[in-house]
């Protein structure tokens, strides 16, 4: 609750002062219904639980746009009531709540101030199925708040220099997540070297603090460079050196990269390209070192269909683990008469985890029929999904029916 109280606290002080200042408020309430039927509600290989699931979730969205204040914030209480567990009910407010908020005080002037935050549902271990499949296995809340005041100063029309601090932290409700702060200071300068083309460079330092995994200090130099090839073809590419001092003065050093190609085939047809390798934070393992190549292709038309290849590596730089994951996903969601419309969604993983040496195959198909309400959407669907594993007793079946409804008001 304190972030929402933060931020209904800033919500409120916008609207004192001149009128000139005043924002614009809109406010959307929101209510989900979903009833579940698992027949195995732990993801284990023997002796599966079955049950039924209702989840009730009301919520509220808000935008404020205004001279000194622009938000978009999100809050819902997530409540889950199961029909013969009932001891796995959850409706305690700390565990059901679940929001987002995006909030920039004086958006429009050259010093202001970024606030972003959220609480959601995480997968503790990323090895495990987590809440993709399940809410109770492998899972805790995480609560996350970030704020950054930065100041840009316009050097001229085609360059600009900002200055910011970031202060971050995340909290999980689990023990076994690792709570950790962080301080950021960055610098970035900018130049337009023409309406196509834009280049920049930046320099960071972070000091980074944890309760279980190792305290580092992080510094990174970074050149960029953003160009359109076409007006159907766009480059951008990002990287340089970074180095990470743990204090126990161990250190590792490599090049970030941060690649991004996508071309539109047609008005209706678009190709995204990327390869990252960077530095990402897990919930309980700490710092990983982690190389991701994306491909995918978008069609937008009467239908919508999604598909991708992916391939990712995860290095832990503590214990020394690797998790390696290589697949395809597709997403497919098709008008038919009227109102009515159908999704299909399937994915599937190859995965290896190492030195434990591993391997599992991880798949999943979900079919539903959809009706467009004014207010919302009404869904009734099936999922089949599979993880067979090297070790027998990660293996799980799973089938789900679901019927839901969304609204918006």
């Amino acid at each position: 609750m304190r972030y929402v109280t933060l931020v209904v606290f800033i919500v409120m002080i916008s609207g004192f002062g001149p009128r000139s200042a005043w924002a614009r408020v809109t406010l959307q309430p929101t209510f989900s219904l979903l009833q579940e039927y698992t027949d195995n509600l732990f993801l284990t290989d023997r002796n599966p639980t079955d049950d039924w699931l209702t989840l009730v979730e009301p919520g509220i969205g808000m935008t404020v746009v205004g001279p000194l204040l622009d938000a978009d914030i999100d809050y819902s209480l997530r409540l889950r009531y199961y029909h013969e567990l009932t001891e796995e009910n959850q409706t305690n407010l700390r565990d059901a709540q679940r929001a987002s908020a995006l909030i920039q005080l004086q958006p429009s002037r050259d010093l202001s101030v970024l606030i972003d935050g959220d609480i959601d549902r995480v997968t503790i271990d990323t090895r495990d199925p987590g809440v993709d499949e399940s809410e109770l296995v492998n899972s805790t809340n995480q609560y996350h708040l970030a704020i950054t005041p930065q100041y840009r100063w316009t050097i001229s029309n085609d360059n600009s220099l900002t200055l910011s601090y970031r202060n971050e932290r995340f909290l999980y409700r689990a023990q076994a997540g690792d709570d950790v702060k962080s301080h950021e200071w960055r610098a970035i300068y900018a130049y337009d070297v023409t309406a196509a083309t834009t280049w920049n460079l930046t320099y960071a330092y972070l000091f980074h603090f944890a309760e279980v995994n190792m305290d580092f200090e992080k510094q990174l130099i970074n050149a960029g460079l953003t160009h359109r090839i076409s007006p159907r073809f766009r480059l951008a590419i990002e990287g340089g050196p970074v180095t990470i001092e743990y204090f126990d003065e161990t250190e590792e050093s490599w090049t970030r990269w941060d690649v991004l190609t996508d071309y539109t085939l047609s008005p209706k047809t678009s190709v995204y390209l990327s390869y990252e390798q960077d530095t990402e934070l897990s919930v309980d393992r700490g710092l990983s070192r982690i190389q991701i190549v994306t491909l995918n292709v978008v069609y937008e038309g009467n239908a919508r269909i999604d598909a991708e290849l992916f391939w990712d590596e995860e290095i832990f730089s503590e214990d020394r683990t690797e998790d390696r994951a290589i697949g395809t996903s597709l997403m497919m969601r098709v008008p038919l008469s009227g109102r009515y419309f159908t999704e299909i969604i399937g994915l599937y993983r190859t995965l290896e985890f190492l030195p434990a040496n591993e391997k599992t195959d991880r798949y999943s198909v979900r079919g539903a029929l959809g009706y467009t309400l004014s207010t919302g959407t009404l869904m009734c669907g099936y999922m089949y999904r599979v993880n067979r594993s090297t070790v027998e007793e990660n293996d799980y079946r799973n089938n789900l029916y679901t019927l839901s409804a969304q609204l918006r008001f």
